[in-house]
Protein backbone atom coordinates (compact mmCIF):
# COMPACT_ATOMS: atom_id res chain seq x y z
CA UNK A 1 0.00 0.00 0.00
CA UNK A 2 2.64 2.61 1.19
CA UNK A 3 5.56 0.73 0.68
CA UNK A 4 6.70 1.22 4.25
CA UNK A 5 9.56 -1.07 5.66
CA UNK A 6 9.61 -1.20 9.08
CA UNK A 7 13.01 0.79 9.43
CA UNK A 8 11.59 3.76 7.18
CA UNK A 9 8.40 3.74 9.39
CA UNK A 10 10.75 4.00 12.83
CA UNK A 11 13.06 6.37 11.19
CA UNK A 12 10.34 8.39 10.65
CA UNK A 13 8.86 8.24 14.45
CA UNK A 14 12.58 9.45 15.61
CA UNK A 15 12.52 12.22 12.64
CA UNK A 16 9.48 13.11 13.52
CA UNK A 17 9.85 13.59 17.46
CA UNK A 18 13.09 14.95 17.20
CA UNK A 19 13.48 17.43 14.12
CA UNK A 20 9.22 18.67 14.32
CA UNK A 21 10.04 19.38 18.26
CA UNK A 22 13.41 20.93 18.24
CA UNK A 23 12.05 23.28 15.09
CA UNK A 24 9.22 24.32 17.14
CA UNK A 25 11.04 24.49 20.10
CA UNK A 26 13.17 27.55 18.58
CA UNK A 27 10.66 29.28 17.21
CA UNK A 28 9.14 29.36 21.01
CA UNK A 29 12.74 29.97 22.77
CA UNK A 30 13.44 32.61 20.09
CA UNK A 31 9.91 34.47 20.61
CA UNK A 32 10.79 34.31 24.31
CA UNK A 33 14.42 35.85 24.04
CA UNK A 34 12.71 38.66 22.26
CA UNK A 35 10.57 39.47 24.76
CA UNK A 36 7.30 37.96 23.59
CA UNK A 37 5.88 35.78 26.32
CA UNK A 38 2.96 34.09 24.40
CA UNK A 39 5.20 30.86 23.79
CA UNK A 40 5.79 30.85 27.61
CA UNK A 41 1.99 30.76 28.71
CA UNK A 42 1.17 28.66 25.97
CA UNK A 43 3.80 26.00 27.40
CA UNK A 44 6.13 25.83 24.39
CA UNK A 45 8.89 26.96 26.16
CA UNK A 46 9.99 22.56 26.29
CA UNK A 47 11.26 19.69 23.87
CA UNK A 48 8.29 17.55 25.67
CA UNK A 49 7.01 16.59 22.16
CA UNK A 50 3.24 16.46 22.45
CA UNK A 51 3.25 20.15 23.61
CA UNK A 52 4.42 20.51 19.63
CA UNK A 53 3.26 17.44 17.49
CA UNK A 54 -0.39 18.01 15.90
CA UNK A 55 -2.01 14.57 15.36
CA UNK A 56 -3.43 15.15 11.72
CA UNK A 57 0.36 16.50 10.76
CA UNK A 58 2.26 13.73 12.91
CA UNK A 59 0.27 10.95 11.09
CA UNK A 60 0.95 12.57 7.48
CA UNK A 61 4.44 12.48 8.15
CA UNK A 62 4.50 8.88 9.15
CA UNK A 63 2.55 8.00 6.08
CA UNK A 64 4.07 10.21 3.55
CA UNK A 65 7.07 11.83 4.98
CA UNK A 66 5.52 15.69 4.61
CA UNK A 67 3.75 16.88 7.86
CA UNK A 68 3.49 19.76 10.20
CA UNK A 69 3.79 20.94 14.19
CA UNK A 70 1.37 22.62 16.05
CA UNK A 71 2.01 26.12 15.44
CA UNK A 72 4.13 28.10 18.16
CA UNK A 73 1.88 31.18 19.12
CA UNK A 74 3.48 35.07 19.21
CA UNK A 75 1.84 37.94 19.43
CA UNK A 76 3.35 39.97 16.95
CA UNK A 77 2.49 43.30 18.01
CA UNK A 78 4.69 42.77 21.10
CA UNK A 79 7.89 41.27 18.79
CA UNK A 80 7.48 44.92 16.77
CA UNK A 81 7.60 46.76 19.99
CA UNK A 82 11.35 45.12 20.31
CA UNK A 83 12.68 45.39 17.34
CA UNK A 84 11.71 45.47 13.42
CA UNK A 85 13.34 42.13 12.70
CA UNK A 86 11.89 40.84 15.37
CA UNK A 87 9.65 38.94 13.88
CA UNK A 88 12.30 37.37 11.01
CA UNK A 89 14.42 35.97 13.80
CA UNK A 90 11.81 33.95 15.03
CA UNK A 91 10.12 32.61 11.38
CA UNK A 92 13.75 32.23 10.96
CA UNK A 93 14.26 30.28 13.58
CA UNK A 94 12.63 27.10 12.90
CA UNK A 95 14.32 26.23 9.55
CA UNK A 96 17.74 26.93 11.03
CA UNK A 97 17.22 24.73 13.53
CA UNK A 98 16.49 22.04 10.73
CA UNK A 99 19.84 23.15 9.11
CA UNK A 100 21.73 22.64 12.18
CA UNK A 101 20.33 19.73 13.30
CA UNK A 102 21.12 17.97 9.25
CA UNK A 103 24.33 19.18 9.82
CA UNK A 104 24.59 17.60 13.23
CA UNK A 105 23.52 14.56 11.60
CA UNK A 106 25.94 14.79 8.79
CA UNK A 107 28.68 14.64 10.77
CA UNK A 108 28.99 10.66 11.47
CA UNK A 109 28.69 9.87 7.84
CA UNK A 110 30.75 12.47 6.71
CA UNK A 111 33.47 10.94 9.05
CA UNK A 112 32.92 8.04 8.29
CA UNK A 113 32.13 6.72 11.65
CA UNK A 114 28.89 5.50 10.35
CA UNK A 115 28.27 2.43 7.64
CA UNK A 116 25.69 2.52 5.92
CA UNK A 117 24.39 -0.46 4.96
CA UNK A 118 21.38 -1.98 3.21
CA UNK A 119 18.71 -2.77 5.69
CA UNK A 120 18.52 -6.11 6.71
CA UNK A 121 16.73 -6.17 10.04
CA UNK A 122 13.43 -4.39 11.91
CA UNK A 123 15.40 -1.74 13.63
CA UNK A 124 18.21 0.51 11.20
CA UNK A 125 21.29 1.13 12.17
CA UNK A 126 22.31 4.65 13.15
CA UNK A 127 24.46 4.59 9.60
CA UNK A 128 20.59 3.31 7.59
CA UNK A 129 18.81 5.81 10.44
CA UNK A 130 21.09 8.88 8.82
CA UNK A 131 20.72 7.57 5.29
CA UNK A 132 17.21 7.70 5.11
CA UNK A 133 16.88 10.82 7.39
CA UNK A 134 19.24 12.90 4.64
CA UNK A 135 18.22 11.18 1.18
CA UNK A 136 14.52 10.64 1.89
Amino acid sequence: MLNLTPDDLICRVITLIVALTIHEFAHALTADRLGDDTPRAAGRITLNPLKHLDVFGSLLVLLTGYGWAKPTPINAAVLRQRSRWAIVWVSVAGPLSNFLLALLAAIPLRLGWVKVVLPTGILPTLGEFLYIFFYN
